[in-house]
């Protein structure tokens, strides 16, 4: 669907699917990682 992955630990397999290492995930996209893991919103809908 068009509602984008929030969770972090998801998201890393998400990326590992695609080829990605965790390392990777964190250098590459650490702004996005690192922001799902302080609590930032989701793009669908508010914060828990």
């Amino acid at each position: 669907g068009a509602i984008r992955n929030h969770k972090p630990d998801i998201m890393v397999k998400a990326f590992e699917i695609a080829g990605y290492s965790k390392e990777t995930v964190e250098q590459e996209f650490g702004g996005m990682y690192r922001a799902f893991q302080f609590g930032a919103p989701p793009h669908g809908g508010s914060a828990p």
